[in-house]
């Protein structure tokens, strides 16, 4: 990504900002990639049956479209079908049925529309001195939250209760720029896999959408602050999470609220462990 943005980032920049997708995507991918090799072993397959499907069009936004998409039979459909069509261990047939994605949309009423942008004016004109300690989507109690702002002597900054409010430009897949990416880097069947598949399946805020975000993050983001607290931005808000990756690089300090009960009890969470990652420290509810 330094390489086809034309970059210099550290790991932990990027890290920020497409660690969370790659880990689920490769966890998805190793379940379908050992559900088909487990069926081939106990079957005796001989051929099997692929809808027709145009991968491009499927290519999410964001994280938090991939993660709808995850869940849908169309999409995992695709998935094994790459799959399938990748180790060629067995013959299929392209059907006719096209699978076809539908893009998502969102109407936002002209009252939240306007709040949006009253709280966005309200966050420039706050001093910084103000902002040492920003929130975002802390998921704390509003009264509490207050009491907190006054607490560390800043002015109450409702930018907090915002939800992505920058949202990724829908550009047209740049079919040129992913073949820029060139992992070559697989040893193992599953990572070769990996490998072919990763520039495929790349949501568009870190490929064709990226520039934008990063241009558009300076107009509503603070320019410096000493601590970032959030309890589930980095997951979902690609602007946050670009801003958030500069402002680390700049020697902020990243604070990760814990916000789901699995965290420090299952036995294995791909969000917790990408939290602990990424973040200086991490608060949670009280575990071992």
């Amino acid at each position: 990504l330094n390489v086809i943005h034309q970059k210099n980032h550290s790991i932990r920049y990027w890290r920020i900002i497409v660690g969370l997708w790659l880990r689920y995507f490769i966890e998805i991918t190793f379940d379908r990639y050992s559900s088909i090799n487990n069926a081939n072993k106990k079957y005796n397959i001989s051929e099997t049956w692929i809808l027709n499907y145009d991968l491009k069009k499927w290519i999410p936004l964001n994280y938090q479209e991939f993660h709808k998409q995850s869940l849908f039979d169309s999409w995992n459909h695709i998935l094994y079908a790459e799959i399938i069509k990748f180790f060629d261990d067995f013959s299929y047939k392209i059907k006719r049925n096209n699978l076809e994605y539908e893009i998502p949309t969102t109407n936002i009423s002209c009252n939240k529309k306007l709040l949006k942008k009253l709280i966005i004016y309200f966050n420039k004109i706050i001093p910084d001195y103000f902002k040492k300690i920003f929130f975002v989507n802390s998921i704390i109690p509003l009264n509490d939250f207050i009491k907190l702002q006054y607490k560390i002597k800043q002015i109450p900054n409702f930018f907090e209760i915002l939800v992505s409010p920058i949202m990724p430009k829908r550009e047209n897949v740049d079919r040129t720029l992913r073949q820029k990416i060139r992992l070559d880097q697989g040893m193992t069947d599953f990572e070769k896999l990996l490998d072919h598949l990763i520039p495929n399946f790349l949501p568009k805020s870190y490929l064709e959408s990226f520039s934008g975000l990063e241009s558009d993050i300076n107009k509503i983001y603070p320019k410096k602050v000493e601590k970032i607290y959030t309890a589930n931005a980095y997951s979902y808000d690609e602007a946050f999470k670009i801003w958030t990756a500069s402002q680390v690089e700049k020697g902020t300090k990243l604070i990760i609220g814990q916000h789901g009960g699995r965290a420090g009890i299952a036995k294995v969470l791909q969000s917790h462990l990408h939290q602990i990652k990424i973040s200086d420290n991490y608060i949670s509810w009280g575990w071992d």
